[in-house]
């Protein structure tokens, strides 16, 4: 009886193993030649994807050389003080580290006003390991900039790029000192413009990054893979101090004016218009209904109205008695649609160019109104106040 239950044990085994060979030649076995295919056509694809893959990684490595000799590490020192016996005195100093930018040949360096604040030694290490002793030409706490000057020459200055062409999604790379890590490169892309993030007042056109930025990097440059400055490392968003993905960077256009106002001047003024603005949305369609009586449905009602095509510029909802503003002929309910040339955008990115324009620059300013129902287009010129 056992002997019998054996063999039906073995037969059956016998039989699955014939039936499973039988089922992988009809599916697995057909399938194989389609599987074949795929194969090779993925490879192919990978091949051909490596080469592309492999251009890009150098790309990023080149990049990083070449900004690599235009980034500084800075080590600054304020001393502090603390009591002992009812009087004062320096018992050991507070050292700050971040990082700067080469931004002439001369020595002059661009960095962080929160890097250099309140120091009294600077120290400058440049690439190749030699440093030098610097001072602070000027700062700007407004925008959290400052520029320090070194005594060498035939120094490599970064390229400064175009902050304004940068786009949502495009790659970049972050240099600089993260925890006196010196010349740390990092990589990430460009998460968002315009940011209003408010650790700078005065100033809300950020570009935010997820390129890992740390203490040290700050003053440090984000490259974009033309090998240009695009912005300048300031600050992140962190509940533990570190990296966690949110990092900003003030934008190169407005980094580069207030750098040529503290070289040549030593301090910054900002302009001032005197305007309240809105954007050309649905906060401005609201604010129509609200004032002048209209019952606009959308954005688009709004364009018609003002005789935009497209949703772009400042609507003027005030302007202010005896501002620049005034004084230059600007009225409520015109729409600012160029300044100095420029196609305005917005207003968070308006109120930054008014601001980095100066007080006392002649600013020459298009806009739209409406005379007697028609609408013409004016050119006027303003001479910005000091904020």
């Amino acid at each position: 009886m056992v002997a019998y239950k054996r063999f039906v044990l073995l037969a059956a085994l016998l039989a699955g193993v014939g039936i499973g060979f039988i089922m992988s030649r009809m599916f697995w076995g057909r399938g194989t030649s389609a599987q074949d295919v795929d194969n090779s056509g993925l490879k192919t694809e990978i091949d051909r994807l490596q080469k592309s893959a492999a251009d890009f990684q150098k790309l990023f490595v080149l990049t990083a050389k070449l900004v690599a000799p235009s980034v500084v590490n800075i080590r600054s020192t304020a001393p502090m003080f603390f009591t002992d016996r009812d009087w004062f005195r320096s018992r050991f100093e507070n050292e700050q580290i971040g990082s700067g930018l080469v931004v002439s040949d001369d020595g002059y360096i661009l960095t962080n006003n929160h890097v250099v604040q309140g120091a009294q030694g600077i120290q400058v290490m440049l690439h190749d390991g030699r440093e030098f002793v610097g001072r602070t030409v000027g700062t700007d706490p407004v925008m959290d900039l400052a520029v320090v000057k070194i005594d060498a020459t035939e120094l490599r200055p970064a390229l400064l790029g175009d902050s304004d062409s940068v786009q949502v999604g495009d790659w970049v790379i972050a240099v600089g000192s993260p925890f006196g890590l010196d010349h740390s490169v990092t990589a990430g892309i460009v998460s968002a413009k315009e940011r209003a993030k408010g650790a700078v007042p005065g100033h809300e056109g950020f570009l935010q990054t997820d390129a890992a930025i740390n203490p040290g990097n700050s003053g440090g440059p984000l490259v974009n893979m033309k090998g240009e400055v695009v912005g300048i490392n300031t600050s992140i968003i962190s509940q533990r101090g570190g990296f966690q993905g949110i990092g900003f960077a003030i934008p190169t256009n407005s980094a580069r004016v207030i750098m040529q106002k503290l070289i040549a001047d030593g301090k910054v003024s900002r302009g001032y218009m005197g305007i309240r603005m809105l954007n050309v949305g649905i906060e401005a369609v609201e604010f129509v209904n609200r004032q002048y009586g209209y019952s606009l449905k959308s954005v688009q009602d709004l364009l018609n109205l003002l005789g935009l095509k497209e949703a772009r510029g400042v609507f003027i909802a005030d302007v202010l008695k005896g501002s620049p503003a005034q004084k230059g002929g600007l009225l409520e309910g015109d729409v600012i649609t160029e300044f100095d040339g420029v196609q305005v955008e917005e207003a968070t990115s308006f109120r930054n160019t008014i601001a980095v324009a100066g007080a006392g620059h002649t600013a020459r300013v298009k806009v739209i109104r409406d005379v007697r129902g028609e609408k013409k287009e004016l050119a006027l010129e303003i001479q910005l106040g000091a904020q």
